[in-house]
């Protein structure tokens, strides 16, 4: 992923939408272009990340996407998952702070995009389950021996572990004072 300052300027044959645009109601219009910019009013509002993951999930959008406005560098990680290649970070904002950022987190809860176009590449296609009774392989509770966590290990062994560690980190509560 890229970072560009904000006074960099952005390609001119650029298309920009809104974050209030409908992404699928332009896909004729984003088929023609080959950068989509994607505005982040706010930082905190996120609806440009949802854009970006209905143009390269649902439109396959191979095109450069860019963010830009109110884009801090914590967004990162989120930008680069959902799909974008580039983004312009605020005028406050470092770019060694934005790389940094992305060196933060090396999992996740659910597959990117990528992911799950590599999965339905290789002829799987559906969701993370396999067989029926079972999540991504592992046999589902009340139809099997139960999912496995850590060091394989069935869960509700884990949580027990886990709880007996919590209960004997506790500090012992302090005497009462005696009455006078």
């Amino acid at each position: 992923m890229d970072f560009i300052l904000a006074p960099e300027t952005l390609p001119a044959a650029a298309l920009t939408l809104a974050n209030t645009d409908d992404v699928l109601a332009h896909a004729d219009q984003i088929r023609r272009h080959d950068t989509v910019v994607l505005q982040f009013p706010k930082w905190t509002d996120g609806r440009a990340y949802s854009q970006a993951v209905l143009l390269r999930g649902r439109l396959r959008y191979a095109g450069r996407l860019i963010a830009t406005g109110d884009v801090v560098a914590d967004m990162a990680p989120l930008l680069r998952r959902c799909g974008f290649d580039r983004a312009q970070l605020r005028s406050d904002q470092r770019v060694e702070t934005a790389q940094r950022a992305l060196g933060q987190f090396d999992s996740s809860y659910q597959r990117s995009l990528a992911e799950r176009h590599d999965r339905d590449a290789a002829g799987r296609s559906g969701g993370d389950h396999g067989a029926p009774g079972t999540l991504r392989g592992a046999e589902v509770p009340g139809r099997g021996a139960g999912l496995e966590g850590s060091e394989g290990r069935p869960v509700r062994e884990n949580v027990s572990a886990l709880a007996s560690a919590l209960a004997s980190a506790r500090p012992t509560p302090a005497p009462a004072p005696e009455a006078a």
